[in-house]
Protein backbone atom coordinates (compact mmCIF):
# COMPACT_ATOMS: atom_id res chain seq x y z
CA UNK A 1 0.00 0.00 0.00
CA UNK A 2 1.69 3.14 -0.76
CA UNK A 3 0.52 7.01 0.12
CA UNK A 4 -1.89 7.49 -2.06
CA UNK A 5 -3.97 4.75 -0.61
CA UNK A 6 -3.91 6.60 2.54
CA UNK A 7 -5.18 10.14 1.63
CA UNK A 8 -7.16 10.05 -1.62
CA UNK A 9 -10.68 8.40 -2.48
CA UNK A 10 -11.55 5.69 -5.14
CA UNK A 11 -14.89 7.56 -5.22
CA UNK A 12 -15.67 10.85 -6.39
CA UNK A 13 -19.54 11.70 -3.82
CA UNK A 14 -21.43 14.77 -4.41
CA UNK A 15 -19.57 16.04 -7.28
CA UNK A 16 -16.24 17.21 -4.33
CA UNK A 17 -13.26 15.15 -4.27
CA UNK A 18 -12.01 15.65 -0.57
CA UNK A 19 -7.93 14.97 0.39
CA UNK A 20 -7.02 14.94 3.48
CA UNK A 21 -3.43 14.30 5.15
CA UNK A 22 -1.55 15.38 2.21
CA UNK A 23 2.22 14.84 3.03
CA UNK A 24 3.46 17.29 1.47
CA UNK A 25 4.11 21.26 1.99
CA UNK A 26 2.83 21.61 -0.83
CA UNK A 27 1.23 19.28 -4.38
CA UNK A 28 0.29 19.65 -7.22
CA UNK A 29 -3.33 17.60 -8.19
CA UNK A 30 -3.74 17.31 -12.12
CA UNK A 31 -7.15 15.11 -13.11
CA UNK A 32 -7.19 13.66 -16.57
CA UNK A 33 -10.50 12.20 -18.29
CA UNK A 34 -9.87 8.73 -19.77
CA UNK A 35 -8.62 9.54 -23.07
CA UNK A 36 -5.83 11.78 -21.44
CA UNK A 37 -7.81 15.57 -21.71
CA UNK A 38 -6.34 16.92 -18.27
CA UNK A 39 -9.90 18.31 -16.40
CA UNK A 40 -8.36 20.00 -13.29
CA UNK A 41 -5.38 21.38 -12.14
CA UNK A 42 -4.38 22.86 -8.53
CA UNK A 43 -1.77 23.32 -5.90
CA UNK A 44 -2.80 22.65 -2.50
CA UNK A 45 -1.19 22.10 1.17
CA UNK A 46 -2.01 19.69 3.42
CA UNK A 47 -5.78 18.94 2.63
CA UNK A 48 -7.99 19.76 -0.64
CA UNK A 49 -11.93 19.89 -1.38
CA UNK A 50 -11.42 19.73 -5.14
CA UNK A 51 -15.05 20.59 -6.81
CA UNK A 52 -15.65 18.25 -9.76
CA UNK A 53 -18.75 18.46 -11.90
CA UNK A 54 -17.80 16.48 -14.82
CA UNK A 55 -20.02 13.42 -16.49
CA UNK A 56 -19.65 9.95 -14.71
CA UNK A 57 -16.82 7.81 -15.58
CA UNK A 58 -13.00 6.85 -14.76
CA UNK A 59 -10.51 9.64 -14.13
CA UNK A 60 -6.94 9.71 -13.34
CA UNK A 61 -5.70 11.58 -10.25
CA UNK A 62 -2.03 12.64 -10.38
CA UNK A 63 -0.56 14.08 -6.99
CA UNK A 64 3.17 15.74 -7.13
CA UNK A 65 5.32 17.20 -4.86
CA UNK A 66 6.25 20.70 -6.00
CA UNK A 67 9.57 20.41 -3.97
CA UNK A 68 11.02 16.89 -4.87
CA UNK A 69 8.93 15.89 -7.95
CA UNK A 70 7.65 12.75 -6.45
CA UNK A 71 4.27 11.85 -7.99
CA UNK A 72 1.77 9.16 -7.83
CA UNK A 73 -1.17 8.03 -9.65
CA UNK A 74 -5.00 6.57 -8.85
CA UNK A 75 -7.99 6.24 -11.13
CA UNK A 76 -10.79 7.98 -9.06
CA UNK A 77 -14.74 6.84 -10.10
CA UNK A 78 -17.43 8.78 -10.62
CA UNK A 79 -20.66 6.97 -10.33
CA UNK A 80 -23.83 7.95 -12.10
CA UNK A 81 -25.54 8.55 -8.79
CA UNK A 82 -23.07 10.64 -7.39
CA UNK A 83 -23.80 12.96 -10.31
Amino acid sequence: MGFLDLIIPTVIEHNKIKLLNIPYKKAEIQIFDIIGRRVYKGVFKTRAEIPFKRGSGSYILIIRNLDTGEEGKKEVNKDAVSC
